[in-house]
């Protein structure tokens, strides 16, 4: 390049161009309030942290507390804030606990049917919000006298544990083509 030419380049690029004070960077004049809006303003984010825009949309994709998260919980399709997910989770009606009767596993929004249902349990006085193991002490389930037998000889002392046995795992167990469970 004939150093004419190299001058004169040089004089384009210095009226045409700038060099960012701030990351030395050097860009076309016309971008130089967009770059310094971009790259150099602090903006706030939800969470309270004031970042740049080139900054921003990472940090909401990663280490935000107010990024959204979809519930854990298998039929659960709600999204929470990073910050109320666990919240959210300790009360989603979709997680699975325990039967305190039972030990079956269900999801908290059937325990309530679950335990009506299979364990005759009055419900109507349960705090839901209380462990239930305490309130459960006194299930209104009267045992029987006498024991009853299943055909497999299993003996039970409560009527709906032995329909839950024969139900589910009483060796003697029939299945018939419609579906229908009956012991031989």
């Amino acid at each position: 390049m004939s150093s004419l030419r190299l001058l004169m380049h040089q004089k384009h690029c210095a009226q045409s161009t700038f060099k960012c004070s701030i990351c030395g960077v050097c860009l076309p004049k016309v971008a130089e309030r967009k770059h310094h809006k971009i790259a150099h303003e602090l903006i706030r984010c939800d969470c309270g942290l004031e970042l740049t825009q080139l900054d921003l949309h990472e940090h909401q994709k990663s280490d935000c507390t107010k990024k959204s998260v979809k519930c854990s919980f298998q039929w659960c399709s709600l999204s929470f804030p990073l910050d109320q997910i666990e919240h959210h989770e300790s009360i989603c009606a979709r997680k699975n606990v325990t039967c305190p009767v039972c030990s079956m596993d269900v999801t908290q929004l059937e325990l309530e049917q679950h335990l009506q249902a299979l364990h005759l349990v009055d419900t109507s006085n349960i705090n839901w919000l209380a462990p239930l193991a305490n309130q459960l002490t006194s299930v209104a389930r009267a045992p029987t006298t006498n024991k009853l037998k299943c055909v497999c000889n299993r003996e039970f002392q409560f009527q709906d544990d032995l329909e839950v046995h024969q139900l589910t795992e009483c060796p003697l167990q029939v299945t018939s083509e419609n579906g229908a469970v009956f012991v031989e």
